[in-house]
């Protein structure tokens, strides 16, 4: 299983899992792994025969590529869930030719952590009434927050306002490029084929120019460049940065430390572009693997989880909302228990957003996608440039060239 940011969750799973088992009399290994990991730790276990028989985590690139599936259909799960109860668009990046492959259980999506009092202090200090592209007194647009930036610049020419990861960051760096990109027209795939592969474009220049530009400018610190997993949500915690694009985990971290940033932050929909408001997102799922001689225990298991709605809400409020979950009637009752007044304008942002997966507009898993974000592609592309000084053209051709060799490998040329 995947670790997530928030210890509580992983902690009721393991303990839910554990409290089947001894009503089942059943024996079971639990192997918990952090999502930097997962991917070539599924990959080694698929080609040494030794997958386990259920994972739990994001949709996996190694188990769900749709050119060779290693997981059971689970159509039969989600009919005995009822479909007037599901949120079917949670549904959409586990469905492959009519077919679904794995069971949402959490569904989040990269969103705006603004902090309230720094924002303020910026727009005060550039006399900011509404912003140009939102009309209105609060940000919407990458280019929105480009004019905030600015503004908090003349507030305090230290301050950076971007806090975005450049660097390795389990990641994170490449959920900057994605963030960045697809609002402004990029695409990494649209079929799972080397012609499929649309990595090489103008639109993935422009965006190098970009995340350049911003850097020049201090937007975003040199420290951004780093390999902590964690860099990010500090710059929120911390108060370094006036916002990040994140998951809500590092919101759930200060209602567990600081109750005063809690009050002091505003949850929007991440910033938007000229294609429109296209957020990164995901679900952790329930995966049954296709060689498991355990079947119906593996489908028994998932199903334990579901159908306790009063611990399921509790396992949503405990982490702070950051996980929606795949039931309607939960997340509207776990709503209610926890900050409404915060988490509803989280759930409406996910509402409101299309949400893209890495692998957009395809949105489907794919092998190739899995390999670049294990070996860090598109964070090593930006360090090219701003470490190394490579013109934006070189290192998009040479992170081109790298994932077109991979697809060539994985489709077949």
């Amino acid at each position: 299983m995947t670790e997530r940011y928030c210890e509580p969750q992983n902690n009721w799973i393991a303990a839910k899992i554990v409290e089947w088992a001894g009503k089942n009399n059943v024996d079971v290994e639990v192997s918990w792994l952090t999502w930097a990991e997962i991917t070539p730790k599924l990959a080694t276990a698929m080609e040494a025969g030794t997958l386990p028989d259920v994972f739990y985590g994001g949709v996996s690139p190694v188990l769900m590529d749709p050119t060779n599936i290693y997981t059971l259909p689970v159509d039969d799960i989600l009919n005995e869930l009822g479909w007037d109860n599901i949120f079917e668009r949670h549904t959409l990046q586990v469905k492959i030719k009519g077919k679904y492959y794995a069971v949402p259980f959490g569904n989040m999506i990269n969103v705006t952590h603004l902090i309230k009092s720094l924002f303020e202090k910026g727009k005060k200090a550039a006399n900011i009434t509404d912003f140009p592209d939102s009309g209105g007194p609060l940000p919407e647009t990458w280019d929105d927050y480009v004019l905030l930036a600015e503004a908090m610049k003349k507030w305090d020419p230290n301050h950076h306002a971007f806090g975005l990861t450049l660097g390795e960051g389990a990641t994170d760096g490449s959920e900057t490029w994605c963030m960045t990109w697809f609002p402004y027209g990029g695409e990494f795939m649209t079929e799972p084929s080397v012609s499929g592969i649309k990595f090489r474009s103008k639109e993935s220049v422009e965006n190098m120019y970009r995340i350049k530009e911003w850097y020049d400018k201090g937007y975003i610190s040199p420290d951004a460049i780093t390999e902590s997993g964690y860099w990010n949500n500090e710059q929120y915690l911390t108060r370094a940065s006036v916002m990040i694009v994140e998951g809500p985990t590092p919101f759930y971290k200060a209602t567990t430390t600081d109750p005063s940033l809690v009050a002091d932050t505003m949850l929007l929909p991440p910033p938007s572009g000229p294609k429109g408001l296209i957020g990164l997102g995901g679900t952790y799922s329930w995966h049954i693997i296709k060689t498991t001689e355990h079947q119906d225990l593996c489908k028994d298991l998932i199903l334990y989880f579901y159908k306790d709605k009063k611990a399921y809400t509790s396992y949503v409020v405990d982490g702070a909302c950051c996980h929606i979950p795949l039931l309607k009637d939960v997340a509207e009752e776990a709503a209610k228990q926890f900050m409404p007044e915060i988490i509803g304008p989280y759930m409406e942002a996910l509402e409101k957003c299309t949400v893209a997966t890495q692998t957009w507009p395809y949105n489907l898993p794919s092998r190739v996608q899995g390999e670049i974000y294990s070996d860090f592609t598109y964070a090593h592309m930006m360090m090219h440039v701003l470490v190394d000084g490579w013109e934006p053209e070189k290192a998009v051709d040479w992170a081109a060239d790298h994932i077109e060799e991979i697809a060539k490998r994985v489709y077949g040329s």
